[in-house]
């Protein structure tokens, strides 16, 4: 009788593990996709800094800066930084 019970448990349990899998699943990628848009902003937020430098610099708007040169570097901006002082 015991064992009968413990399998009818161990199957109920089973079960419920089924059930909250796919809500396991979701809180994980909810969660990750939280961690990705936070962190993606903050790096923008940086990014923006050194492009609104060398816009500034070479007379330009931002966006005609981001297309000139898509890929910024700490080291390019702080040669515009010096270059301004």
């Amino acid at each position: 009788m015991l064992i009968i019970a413990a399998m009818t448990a161990w199957r109920r349990g089973l079960k419920a593990v089924k059930d909250w899998r796919p809500v396991a699943r979701q809180a994980a990628i909810h969660a990750a996709l939280a961690t990705l848009l936070i962190s993606g902003s903050a790096l923008a937020a940086h990014h923006y800094n050194h492009y609104a430098t060398r816009a500034q610099a070479n007379e330009r708007s931002v966006l005609a800066e981001i297309l000139a040169q898509p890929i910024c570097t700490t080291q390019m901006a702080e040669t515009v930084t010096a270059a301004m002082n």
